[in-house]
């Protein structure tokens, strides 16, 4: 069984997914006519979840801990044996909330999405662009579908927009290259 704390990482998940527009337990897309899908809900369940990673990253304590600086991230063999690969297609946010869930010491700084997608812009895999307003962002390049990112249009409660899909593949290659991401993390994102 789960105690407390694992429990907070799975209800923090299937609330993710939630937001995401995704059935947590079947990974099939929610229908547009449920509750579910309205902006304000979805805003609030992105607010929930943003509430559990901070209890997470509290240790399961609620409120703010003070305390020395986290080490930076580093995850074992054994953890990594621990991540949780989907056979379905999912954002690279949820990737990585398996990964840092996966890592026992919880007094360390988690790893970050942007670490795993700079690194993938440096090797081609992904691209940065510049849509019309200005804001970048990454979008697939020829390579990626060797490595299993797709790309799909989503509604959003901003509107419509393209969400970067990881599968299987996808997530095993990510863990396979993991020491080099790590390594390469705090170098400045190519320009487009």
């Amino acid at each position: 069984m789960y105690n407390e704390f694992e429990l907070l990482v799975r209800a923090k998940a299937h609330l993710s997914r939630l937001a995401e527009g995704y059935n947590p337990f079947t990974e099939e897309a929610l229908p547009n006519d449920t509750v579910l899908s309205d902006p304000r809900m979805i805003r609030c369940l992105y607010f929930s979840v943003a509430i559990l990673q901070k209890v997470i990253d509290n240790g399961g304590d609620i409120g703010t801990k003070r305390g020395s600086a986290k080490s930076g991230f580093c995850i074992s063999d054994e953890e990594l044996k621990r991540v949780h690969i989907t056979q379905a297609p999912i954002p690279i946010s949820s990737f990585v909330a398996e990964i840092n869930n996966a890592v026992t010491d919880k007094n360390m700084k988690k790893l970050s999405a942007p670490a795993i997608t700079n690194w993938l812009v440096a090797q081609g895999f992904l691209q940065l662009a510049d849509p019309a307003s200005g804001k970048r962002h990454k979008i697939t390049t020829e390579q990626s579908k060797y490595i299993g990112i797709s790309s799909e249009l989503r509604n959003g409660p901003n509107g419509t927009y393209t969400a970067l899909l990881y599968n299987a593949e996808a997530q095993q290659f990510i863990l396979d290259n993991l020491n080099s991401i790590l390594q390469q993390e705090d170098a400045p994102l190519p320009q487009p």
